[in-house]
């Protein structure tokens, strides 16, 4: 998934800076075309940060929060539930593999793993997690990226 998001921005990157600019752009800017591309650049590596958010959501294991939403795989089928839902977030161990899992239990009683802790955007996550829902993260790992 990383690489098909640094070609992403790899094409941007090579499309903005030697890229032909429209001529009325050029004059808008009393023809400083150099400044034109580095504004360009300016708007579009952090359009470029949710285009790979994107592009990592597109994973069919990838857990996301959009809007008030989590989104996880259970049994193989993304389910879609709300985060104000969610009663408990922790951190438990998982064996064979002994590794850090990030879960979420919801007011009927079910309980979700989300992600591994040592996943890049687990911190973030659970930050998030835990804002919306209005609870307080139980078990915080130091392991965590984002910590």
């Amino acid at each position: 998934m990383d690489t098909v998001a640094f070609a992403t921005l790899a094409l941007i990157l090579l499309v903005t800076l030697l890229g032909r600019l429209p001529g009325s752009w050029v004059v808008a800017v009393d023809g400083h075309a150099f400044l034109l591309r580095v504004v360009l650049l300016m708007v579009l590596v952090p359009l470029w940060g949710w285009l790979r958010a994107m592009i990592h959501a597109l994973h069919p294991r990838t857990p996301y929060l959009l809007g008030r939403t989590l989104t996880i795989v259970e049994h193989g089928e993304r389910v879609r539930r709300r985060a104000r839902d969610i009663v408990a977030i922790y951190v438990e161990l998982r064996l064979p593999e002994r590794r850090e899992v990030l879960v979420v239990e919801f007011v009927d009683g079910s309980q979700h793993d989300v992600c591994p802790v040592d996943w890049r955007g687990a911190g973030q996550l659970y930050r998030r997690l835990a804002r919306l829902s209005g609870t307080r993260p139980m078990a915080p790992t130091a392991s965590m990226p984002g910590f």
